[in-house]
């Protein structure tokens, strides 16, 4: 079964203070992968999300994964879109089998329908 990996952002672009400053608006939530490239291919490490300022968030990653060095991203609408879109990667790029870096199964934001879960792990 062919399963269709789509994420939908821009980039890859240098994971670098000054390229997030150049590419990613300031107070918009969202998501963004981090990897590498190899043989032309973007192969993600870590998922991830913000709910308030993926500017901001960014730069905090770059402090703890800085030796991954590039990321994509795209914007959000809502809390709701982003968690369901950092579950649909989570899974989408091997969370669960440990092919990623994160140590954790996407939160719930805060303030959410605790009805909310994730739709990928049923």
């Amino acid at each position: 079964m062919l399963i269709l990996r789509i994420l939908n952002m821009k980039g890859p672009y240098d994971f670098t203070h000054e390229r997030i400053n150049d590419y990613v608006i300031n107070n918009h939530l969202g998501n963004y992968v981090l990897g590498y490239v190899k043989n032309g291919n973007f192969k993600i490490k870590y998922v991830g999300r913000s709910d308030t300022d993926i500017n901001r968030r960014l730069h905090e990653e770059l402090k703890k994964y800085g030796r991954l060095p590039f990321f994509k991203f795209s914007y959000a609408k809502t809390k709701k879109e982003a968690y369901l879109k950092e579950c649909k990667n989570y899974h989408d790029f091997g969370g669960l089998e440990g092919k990623l870096i994160n140590e954790y199964h996407p939160d719930l934001p805060d303030n959410c329908d605790d009805e909310l879960g994730c739709p990928y792990c049923s």
